[in-house]
């Protein structure tokens, strides 16, 4: 397997919690896919769950290296689960068109959260020949094909107020 790149982030459950509160469903639907919400809706201390998911979407963008350049948007990643339950990344509009671009393979995410924080790693790696890193291993990145997710409807991100987070 060829890296492409890894990218981590770490966010405050409370920070997604405050932010959840303050802005509702724009924020949701900015942020996060319908399956994504319905996910976190089905957990207990769906904060935490929606926190882990904002984590991932931040560590993908960072191991693809564009931040949320070229009218990419929060919704262009989606984390969903396997039969398994591991999460997967599933990609639409801009961020696919960049994978494609940039003959990225595929993309793995790992998850945890507590009652404090959550945290996300990604490694996106490139496609080619010899590449036996997922053989026999269904789906560990898919990208989807068909019903776009949420389409984006601003550029910029709803923020909590005073957050010194920087892209």
């Amino acid at each position: 397997m060829r890296i492409f790149g890894i990218g981590t982030d770490i966010v405050e459950c409370q920070r997604i919690a405050r932010m959840l509160a303050k802005h509702g469903e724009v924020f949701l639907r900015r942020v996060f896919t319908e399956q994504e919400i319905a996910y976190c809706h089905q957990r207990k201390r769906a904060a935490e769950h929606f926190a882990g998911r904002w984590a991932a979407k931040e560590a993908v963008f960072k191991a693809l290296g564009t931040g949320w350049a070229k009218g990419m948007c929060w919704t262009d990643i989606e984390i969903v689960h396997d039969h398994l339950g591991q999460p997967q990344v599933q990609v639409h509009g801009a961020v696919r068109e960049y994978t494609e671009h940039k003959g990225i393979g595929g993309i793995l995410v790992s998850i945890s959260h507590c009652r404090q924080y959550a945290t996300a790693c990604a490694v996106a790696w490139l496609a080619g020949a010899g590449d036996h890193a997922t053989d026999g291993v269904a789906g560990l990145s898919t990208y989807a094909v068909g019903a776009e997710p949420n389409p984006c409807t601003a550029t910029s991100e709803v923020r909590e107020s005073g957050s010194s987070h920087k892209q």
